[in-house]
Order: C-alpha cells, then sequence, then structure tokens
C-alpha cells in the first residue's frame, strides 16, 4: 500500500512539474513583455488573447455575483428588479470561491490547477487502457498542445479539425476551461467503472452525480451527451437486469440523486426567476412544432452527409476489426463509441424534449470533440495492440533461436 502511495505520489508530481512548465511559460512571458500592466487588466488581457475566442472576461461579472450571494439581474442600486441573474455556477464556483479568498491572482492559479487537472485526466484513461506510464504521460501532454498543434497547422483549413482545437480544451473561462474538465472526469469515471464493473459503488454513483451536477449548472450541452451515454451503459450493460440491478443499489442512487439535486436545484430556481427579455437576449427563445420539424430534417441531412457515410463506414468496419483482431480492447473503446453515438441523439432528444432552444452549434461542436475523441483512442489502441504483437513475436522468434543454439 504505501509503495503504491509513494508511487502514484511521484507520478503526480512528474504532472505538476510538465504543467507547471506549460503554465510557466505563459505567464513568463506575459508578465516580461507587459510589466507595467496592474495585475486585474493583465488578468482581463490575457483572457481575450487566447488563439482562440478570448471573451473569458464576459463571465467576470458571474463571479463576483457569486461571490457576493448577490443574484440581482440589475447593477443599477436606484433601481429594483424581482428577477434574478441566470448564473452557470457550475463552471463559476471554484473561481468565486478563490476570488474570494485570494483575490484576482486566484485567475492565473487555477489555470494552473486546470492544466495539472486535464493531463491527470488524460494520464489515468491511457493507465486504465493498459499504456505505459512513460507512454501515458507523453500521450497527455500530446493531447494538452493538441488544439494548438491543429490551430496552427490545419493549412487545408478543416472545418472539423478548427472546430475540435477550438472546442476541446484550452484556458478560455468557463469552457472549455471547466465545463471540459467535469466532461473528461466523467468520462474517466465511466471508463474506469466499466473496466473494474462497478458503477453502483458508492464513491463511482455519487461522484457521477456530482460531475452530472455541475455540467448541469455549467454547460446543459455537455450534459445532455453525458446522460444520455449513462441511460445507454445502463441498457446495454445491464441489459434485462437493469432493474433488479437498481432494486439491489436502491438505497446508493436515491442518495446519488439526493446530491444531483442539492446542485442543480438552485440552478433551476434561477433559471424560473431570470428576467424573459435577458433570457432571449441571451439567445434562448421558443420554438414551435413546425421549427421542431424543420430542425430535425436540417440534423438529418447533416448526418447522412456524404463525408459523414463514409466516416460511419469507418468506425464500424474499424469496430468489426477490434471484435475479431483485437478483441481484448474492445472494453477500452466501448465507452468512447458510446459517447460518440449519444452526442449525434443529443441534439434530436434537445429538439423534441424542450420548448426553447439556444445556440445548437454547440451540439454540434459536442459530436466533433466525441468523434475526434473516438478516433484518437482507436489509433492509440490499435497501434498498441500491432506494437505488442511485433515486441511479442520478437521476443518469441529469439528464445526459439537461442533454445536451437542449446542443441
Amino acid at each position: 500500500m504505501v509503495n503504491n502511495f509513494l508511487v502514484k505520489r511521484k507520478e503526480l508530481i512528474v504532472i505538476f512539474c510538465i504543467s507547471f512548465f506549460f503554465f510557466f511559460i505563459k505567464w513568463y512571458l506575459s508578465f516580461y513583455f507587459y510589466s507595467d500592466e496592474g495585475l486585474l487588466i493583465k488578468v482581463i488581457n490575457e483572457s481575450s488573447s487566447t488563439f482562440f475566442t478570448g471573451d473569458s472576461y464576459t463571465y467576470f461579472h458571474y463571479i463576483k455575483s457569486l461571490a457576493d450571494l448577490n443574484f440581482d439581474s440589475l447593477y443599477d442600486k436606484d433601481l429594483k428588479s424581482n428577477y434574478y441573474l441566470l448564473v452557470p455556477y457550475g463552471s463559476i464556483v471554484f473561481h468565486s470561491f478563490f476570488y474570494k479568498l485570494i483575490g484576482n491572482v486566484s485567475f492565473i492559479f487555477l489555470e494552473l490547477v486546470a492544466i495539472f487537472l486535464f493531463i491527470t485526466i488524460f494520464y489515468s484513461i491511457f493507465r486504465l487502457i493498459n499504456l505505459s506510464k512513460n507512454m501515458a504521460v507523453l500521450l497527455a501532454v500530446i493531447f494538452y498542445t493538441m488544439p494548438d498543434f491543429l490551430y496552427f497547422f490545419n493549412n487545408f483549413n478543416i472545418a472539423e479539425l478548427g472546430t475540435f482545437s477550438g472546442n476541446f480544451f484550452n484556458l478560455r473561462f468557463p469552457r472549455p476551461f471547466v465545463s471540459n474538465i467535469l466532461f473528461f472526469t466523467f468520462i474517466l469515471i465511466l471508463l474506469k467503472s466499466h473496466i473494474e464493473q462497478n458503477l453502483f459503488a458508492n464513491k463511482n454513483l455519487l461522484s457521477l452525480s456530482f460531475i452530472f451536477g455541475m455540467t448541469l449548472s455549467s454547460f446543459f450541452f455537455l450534459f445532455l451527451t453525458e446522460a444520455i451515454t449513462f441511460i445507454f451503459y445502463l441498457l446495454i450493460f445491464y441489459k434485462k437486469d437493469i432493474f433488479t440491478v437498481i432494486k439491489s443499489n436502491l438505497k446508493k442512487i436515491i442518495y446519488s440523486i439526493f446530491l444531483f439535486l442539492l446542485i442543480t436545484l438552485p440552478f433551476f430556481f434561477l433559471i424560473n426567476y431570470t428576467n424573459p427579455d435577458y433570457s432571449e437576449r441571451m439567445g434562448i427563445i421558443e420554438i414551435s412544432s413546425t421549427d421542431k420539424i424543420f430542425l430535425i430534417k436540417h440534423y438529418l441531412y447533416k448526418l447522412f452527409r456524404p463525408k459523414l457515410i463514409l466516416v460511419y463506414l469507418t468506425l464500424i468496419i474499424s469496430y468489426l476489426f477490434m471484435k475479431k483482431f483485437n478483441k481484448e480492447n474492445l472494453k477500452f473503446i466501448f465507452i468512447f463509441y458510446l459517447l460518440f453515438i449519444s452526442s449525434i441523439i443529443a441534439p434530436f432528444a434537445f429538439i423534441l424534449l424542450s420548448n426553447k432552444i439556444a445556440f445548437l452549434y454547440h451540439l454540434n461542436n459536442t459530436v466533433v470533440v466525441c468523434l475526434m475523441l473516438l478516433i484518437l483512442m482507436l489509433v492509440i489502441l490499435n497501434c498498441n495492440f500491432i506494437f505488442q504483437k511485433i515486441k511479442f513475436n520478437i521476443k518469441t522468434t529469439n528464445i526459439f533461436y537461442y533454445n536451437n543454439l542449446q542443441f
């Protein structure tokens, strides 16, 4: 137990040093070239000077509202309102807490935390799929730098690569800075639960409930994909035993639902008491049955474009290939296939179930992120499988040659 703890601690130290390196480069250059800027101005400027959409400063007022527990929708003390400001507190609660604790420097500190968490999460995912420690660290770093790499070297202006680079992960606050960390944590927990077959363990159920609650009150579009993935997983993995499993774990499930409601109920309260005009200005509009039919037809048309059909065929062939030649890795890739399928279903579920819509392109972005994750994991797993086979064949040949010499 002690040895395992020491190994894990050493790994975390290595990951922290790597994270600090990336963090240090960014802020050292900022302080070196713009040394005359005050800390507050620097934080604001850095939030709007990323390679991607730099509009983090537009969310700073939410942090101040939550830090002061003041959800008044007006900023003029002489005016009164019965409405509240709709604060996506799942994505800003940590910033609000540390802002209250240590002030403006909290924005800089939390960037280091985010980098560390991202690399740690993907390191853990790669270790779960049986990659070596060195390879897991290397791939986690590659995944962290990939958005910048694709941004600079997407010479053919492939739209999907541009979407992936802008929405996979960067330090734009609060999305994907916070929301995607929650999303990747969901993937890690579900993958670990699937491999160990202990989804209904207390730690896993409560962790997933916490992630669901925080994601819903942070970025609804990712929550929708998470929820559909989770439901499909239960139906596929437990099949006809699902009700028996639920009954035998009912107490744990009730605790998990309670935790989810505890996190999300304040958010629903704010939604209910938000100024309708403010919601409309934020892009939330009501839709009719005619609008729903139009949107569903539009999505169906987009889903069955020739290039996407080619992608689907490739993914099906890859799955069949793994099922025949690389079956031991199916349990690892299963979750990523499920995520991609759920991300495709999410827009239809949203349109059919909701009487309001907002910024549907976020659902498209989620599809691209899940698709790229699936493709990357397929490449990694298959390359690792081929490498292991070659390594095994070389070792077997050497043993055989050595034994012949003995005779």
